[in-house]
């Protein structure tokens, strides 16, 4: 088994790591030449203005979705709008069948009613007819009757 080590060698082991780092940091620095900090420098602008094209294209995506949505909302609202006014139009017009339909029936009614009115007076003048030719028959042969 392996031992585990103590508090104090890890303090002193992690000692040696921080001084084995501090003296790779100096030895980096020591041997970075001033054209190292000019391409640091000089990935660091390009790296901000990455940053900065990639945030204005956010910012422009952004507000063309919001845009679109807006568009979304406007052509629900009016798909919306028609529904309710074509659904109001066909109640509108199943009424008005409704009411055509009634007014139909009334005036096949009225008509049936007023052709046996005029089946009945036809037949009253008829009979009128009859009566008058009678009654000028009757005249007629009253006259000649007395003639003789």
């Amino acid at each position: 088994m392996e031992e585990v080590p103590s508090n104090a060698d890890q303090t002193v082991e992690y000692e040696k790591k921080i001084q084995e780092l501090g003296r790779q940091i100096k030895q980096l620095q020591e041997a970075a030449n001033p054209k190292d900090y000019s391409d640091h420098n000089e990935l660091r602008r390009k790296l901000a203005r990455s940053e900065e094209e990639h945030a204005e294209k956010t910012r422009q995506f952004n507000e063309e979705a919001m845009g679109l949505q807006s568009q979304v909302a406007k052509l629900r609202s009016t798909v919306e709008k028609g529904e309710a006014n074509r659904q109001k139009l066909e109640y509108d017009l199943m009424i008005t069948n409704r009411a055509a339909n009634q007014e139909k029936r009334a005036a096949a009614e009225r008509e049936n009613a007023l052709q046996k009115t005029n089946a009945g007076l036809k037949e009253n003048i008829n009979q009128l007819k009859k009566q008058l030719q009678n009654a000028e028959e009757t005249l007629a042969a009253t006259r000649h009757a007395a003639k003789k």
